[in-house]
């Protein structure tokens, strides 16, 4: 199966680009295997953002940023 990976940059709150992009995520997840990327994740929000967003279970998110956030 072919996989598709959706980058945005945060994922923090429950705005209308994130619909879209959970919306596309649902409905690629039928035919291929779907990976959400961010930048940043809100841990606080990230449970409540996918119960009130309805995304698949088997539909996986990944942030890239594991640390704090840092200035260069």
């Amino acid at each position: 199966m072919k996989k598709i990976v959706l980058i945005y940059d945060f994922l923090s709150e429950i705005g209308g680009l994130e619909r879209v992009i959970f919306f596309f995520a649902n409905e690629l997840s039928k035919k291929y295997e779907v990976e959400l990327v961010f930048a940043h994740v809100d841990e606080d929000k990230k449970d409540e953002i996918i119960k009130t967003l309805e995304l698949k279970r088997e539909i996986k998110i990944i942030s890239l940023n594991k640390g704090k956030n840092q200035t260069l």
